[in-house]
């Protein structure tokens, strides 16, 4: 095993990230844990001058271009911009080379490539060049069966190398804290230790289903008087988020925490009761659905997309109808009522997450379906 070896060619990675740079990053100490050879090829460099960015751009093509000639036996295209650029460089790439190649789709990209393709993409004929480059490749992995499904029935051909993976994250960066240290991180958060605590995270924007939320605990706030909501993240949507609260009377049970970085995170899913993201967005994946489940909280989304895979119904959280306030309010009024099942779920919530989503399992498939 130790044998291999392995690039991972990335824009997104530390400082610069997203889901695909939380990927890479997993992926790459990963790997190197079980002590497999991997490098990584950095195409980011920040730059508000235009002719900078023209110049890492054309240098980001030529290490692509080196690093294809290079001895190894998995090179991984992780994000978008690795994708575009490598479509770009494909009639100067090697057809040994190719065979090489893994696609990581982290959710987005039918839309992107194909459905609403840039106009950029369009000129330089980019949707046609992945189409064509896709089924050339050692592997092109989805993150769920949803995307899975939808990526056959668009290209017949990727039958042998779509392969399902799901997205896994490190227990040594979420996991769950000892009792005292989550009543005592209430204690400085304001909280009482038999506060019912909800927390979401995201961006703060329409289709996230924040509302559905605030529209769903005003609806119940008279049957729960311990209910608390804590909503971090910014985005375009926040002061329509405040002034509902507002206008629905429960501005009292909410907290709007900001933006949080990554790190923090762990504290509010281990104070949490409850983690709920009710998006009305058709999800490729979800990986703060799996974050709060490696903390021990059960979570309640809605039932579309990648989240399908994630949320067992009643196991170790709850799936609803997007937008649907009524359901939501239900699902939180039993879990608030019934500590007995919320202990349950909050069990089968950490075991699931290790039994399918410790970032060990994503690399052991990995392995073994790229090799």
């Amino acid at each position: 095993m130790g044998s291999r070896k392995i690039l991972i060619i990335t824009y997104e990675y530390l400082p610069v990230i997203g889901g695909a740079g939380i990927y890479a990053e997993e992926l790459y100490n990963g790997l190197n844990a079980k002590e497999i050879s991997v490098d990584l090829l950095l195409l980011s460099k920040q730059s508000k001058n235009v002719l900078q960015k023209g110049y890492f751009i054309l240098r980001s093509m030529f290490l692509l271009c080196a690093a294809f000639r290079k001895n190894y036996d998995t090179i991984v295209i992780n994000d978008g911009r690795s994708k575009r650029l490598y479509a770009l460089l494909f009639p100067f790439i090697r057809s040994k080379d190719v065979k090489k190649g893994v696609f990581v789709m982290h959710g987005g990209e039918l839309e992107n490539y194909f459905e609403k393709p840039s106009t950029m993409m369009k000129i330089f004929n980019l949707p046609q060049k992945i189409k064509k480059i896709l089924p050339l490749q050692k592997a092109v992995i989805v993150v769920s069966q949803s995307e899975n499904d939808s990526w056959r029935n668009l290209m017949s051909e990727l039958q042998s190398n779509l392969k399902v993976i799901p997205h896994g994250i490190s227990s040594k960066i979420f996991y769950p804290k000892s009792e005292s240290e989550r009543l005592s991180l209430r204690k400085t958060m304001n909280l009482q230790s038999d506060d019912f605590v909800i927390f979401s995270v995201s961006r703060l924007v329409e289709k996230k289903g924040q509302d559905t939320l605030i529209q769903a605990v005003a609806n119940i706030k008279e049957k729960t008087p311990r209910l608390k909501i804590l909503i971090a993240g910014d985005g375009l949507f926040k002061n329509n988020l405040i002034h509902h609260a507002i206008n629905m009377t429960v501005q009292d049970n909410i907290v709007f925490l900001g933006f949080l970085e990554r790190n923090t995170l762990i504290d509010y899913f281990n104070i949490a009761d409850l983690f709920v993201l009710p998006s009305r967005f058709l999800e490729s994946f979800g990986l703060v659905y799996i974050e709060s489940m490696a903390c021990g909280t059960p979570v309640i989304s809605s039932n579309l997309g990648g989240v399908n895979d994630i949320v067992q119904q009643g196991k170790n959280g709850f799936k609803i109808t997007p937008g649907d306030y009524q359901e939501l309010g239900k699902v939180i009024l039993e879990l608030y009522s019934d500590k007995a099942k919320l202990n349950m779920l909050k069990n089968n919530a950490l075991t699931i997450f290790r039994d399918k989503y410790d970032v060990s399992k994503m690399i052991d498939k990995f392995l073994h379906d790229t090799d």
